[in-house]
């Protein structure tokens, strides 16, 4: 009983941060990899986007290099067809939380 009342425990605990991040495919990132997605809100096993809606697009992603500038691109693929999705910016710094995180350290 004990050992069950442990599953369940975990099972709430964790399924939540499970189910938040999504696969993703980097189309080709120069001097960052990135390293997760995710989406909220995101109910479900399938991410479903709804226009004029509005959604939190956390990607967290290491830099190799010194980031001046740059632009984000969003495509959405469905039954292997991708198409772009609109942002109302897409400069790059005006989307990132810690400026400072961005300045690559070779030590």
């Amino acid at each position: 009983m004990r050992v069950f009342s442990m599953l369940v425990y975990w099972f709430i605990l964790w399924v939540p941060h499970i189910m938040d991040a999504i696969n993703y495919d980097d189309c080709g990132s120069q001097g960052a990899t990135v390293l997760s997605v995710k989406v909220s809100p995101y109910i479900g096993l399938v991410l479903t986007v709804n226009k004029g809606a509005t959604y939190i697009i956390e990607i967290a992603f290491t830099a190799s290099t010194d980031i001046w500038s740059g632009s984000v691109l969003l495509e959405t693929s469905v039954d292997g067809s991708t198409a772009p999705l609109k942002l109302r910016d897409t400069t790059l710094c005006n989307h990132i939380l810690r400026h400072r995180e961005l300045e690559y350290s070779n030590w």
